[in-house]
């Protein structure tokens, strides 16, 4: 079953960013507000629930309360849950808000989650070790490269294409390039992390 990790700041159009059925739905923090304002059902919520304005939300709901001091976010907890149970997992928002340490801290999530898959209102964001990857050119426009620890990668199918590049994790390269038509990502050595972008 796919678990479906939904974080704060929620995107607004969070229905037609992927669908609710047959999931498992897991409120991270004040995202239970957002959850329940678009009657999205909920199956449990993790946090330590410090911005959650109205604790009413939690009666009757499978609830992890996590300790303010602690060594990790709530999303991490609650990937960490889904993980789990599970192989399939997208964590949607936990991107854009006032709070740039959190963005930064949810992109370090592909070190220990590497199937994981973000999604907001204008990204898709994955992570890809060594093998093969193809990706059409779809609502997506624009997508970017970068390492998670030092690659040997090739693209093809770009408007900038690359050949047995050796991409460091300060190497900014990546940044911003175009699908032609089909993608092909190879991965000969380490572990990338590919934002695809809307404009």
């Amino acid at each position: 079953m796919r678990f479906i990790v939904v974080c704060p700041k929620v995107p607004q159009n969070l229905k037609q960013l992927i669908a609710f059925e047959n999931v498992f739905v897991i409120a991270v923090d004040a995202a239970l507000k957002d959850l329940v304002k678009n009657h999205i059902h909920v199956d449990a919520a993790i946090g330590d629930f410090d911005s959650l304005e109205n604790p009413q939300l939690l009666e009757n709901l499978p609830t992890i309360k996590l300790n303010p001091v602690k060594d990790v976010s709530d999303a991490f907890s609650a990937l960490e849950y889904a993980f789990s149970n599970s192989e399939d997992v997208v964590m949607v928002g936990g991107l854009f808000g006032s709070r740039i340490d959190h963005l930064y801290a949810n992109l370090l999530l592909f070190h220990h989650y590497p199937k994981l898959t973000i999604i907001d209102e204008g990204n898709k964001i994955q992570s890809f070790t060594e093998g093969t990857y193809t990706f059409e050119k779809d609502e997506y426009d624009y997508f970017s490269i970068f390492s998670i620890n030092e690659s040997l990668i090739s693209t093809s199918g770009s408007k900038y294409n690359l050949t047995d590049f050796r991409m460091k994790t300060s190497d900014p390269l990546g940044l911003s390039n175009e699908i032609e038509d089909t993608l092909t990502l190879t991965v000969k050595q380490g572990h990338v992390i590919v934002i695809r972008s809307k404009k």
